[in-house]
């Protein structure tokens, strides 16, 4: 079995690693973030930031997947959506409890998986995750989740407009 570069990392040391890794994503990379578990403050601790605001300002496409039921994370998603000029798609999922983020960039192929619910502010340092690196598990993660599909579809267009 081939071997992946791995990190075990807490849920501040995750935040930190991902808004490095934005500074560096090239346009065309696209980021999907599985957050069964989302809140306005949570979603907020994570896009508001500079390197965030900044990748998703050069049109770094961002899909989010959430469950339906939380409604104050889809109202925060959609404001975001509106009132900001990022590339985000909105996705909602029943019953989905997995917690991942895909990176997939031309030339890095990053997955982070474990505990945290990255866009909830219940979150804590006490949460691991864990980063990998490569194309090879970051398909086989992505097939065994499921991408998001078109009727968990909530917001519908990207906004593009600069």
């Amino acid at each position: 079995m081939e071997r992946y570069p791995v990190q075990i990392l807490n849920f501040e040391e995750c935040l930190g690693q991902i808004r490095s890794e934005f500074l560096n994503l090239k346009n065309c990379a696209i980021i999907l973030i599985y957050s069964p578990f989302s809140d306005a403050r949570g979603i907020k601790r994570f896009f508001n930031k500079r390197e965030v605001e900044e990748a998703l300002g050069r049109g770094i496409r961002v899909l989010v997947i959430t469950r339906p039921e939380n409604k104050e994370a889809l109202n925060c998603l959609t404001e975001f959506h509106a009132n900001k000029k990022y590339n985000l798609e909105i996705y909602t999922r029943k019953g989905f409890h997995e917690k991942v983020i895909i990176i997939d960039d031309v030339d890095k192929k990053i997955t982070y998986i474990g505990s945290a619910n990255f866009l909830s502010s219940s979150s804590s340092s006490s949460e691991l995750i864990v980063r990998i690196d490569g194309k090879e598990v970051m398909d086989e993660i992505l097939n065994k989740i499921g991408p998001p599909r078109d009727e968990e579809l909530y917001i519908s267009q990207p906004r593009l407009d600069k």
